[in-house]
């Protein structure tokens, strides 16, 4: 089979989009959680970059970005966003969103541009970016949640 000239192009070109697009795909990180607040309380976290010792409460350690929904109830809760460096923690942002039973936080974080979006029940809840943790992997953690609570 002959490729006209054309044709080898428009595939060359479809080959370059693909790689770059792949590329672009490994160092985004998409986490998806459903939590599941049957009563009022409890921290639910998502740590898109985390070092091994990474944690966020009480006491603050290692290094992290930590997105925590606070103290669900059944209609609002708080969206907090810090950043853990050397066990010191900095308030990135924090506002009050709506809630509800088996809600979903879309946490999406891209390293080469550092930026973090939050999704709530897929409504933006927090874009903002950051890129002064250069590396760790993704977790997830729970504090203090009632009886019956999940994630």
């Amino acid at each position: 089979m002959t490729l006209r000239r054309a044709d080898f192009f428009k595939r060359r070109r479809r080959l370059a989009y693909f790689q770059s697009h792949r590329t672009r795909r490994k160092q985004q990180l998409r986490s998806e959680n459903h939590v599941n607040a049957d009563a009022s309380g409890g921290t639910y976290v998502t740590n898109p970059r985390a070092t091994t010792n990474a944690l966020n409460g009480p006491a603050p350690a290692g290094t992290a970005y930590a997105i925590e929904i606070q103290n669900p109830t059944c209609t609002s809760a708080t969206l907090a966003v810090y950043k853990i460096v050397s066990e010191s923690e900095a308030s990135l942002a924090s506002t009050p969103i709506p809630c509800n039973n088996g809600m979903t936080v879309r946490v999406m974080y891209t390293a080469e541009t550092g930026q973090i979006a939050v999704f709530i029940n897929n409504a933006l809840g927090y874009l903002g970016s950051d890129s002064s943790i250069a590396g760790g992997k993704p977790g997830i953690g729970v504090r203090g949640p009632p009886s019956g609570n999940s994630i």
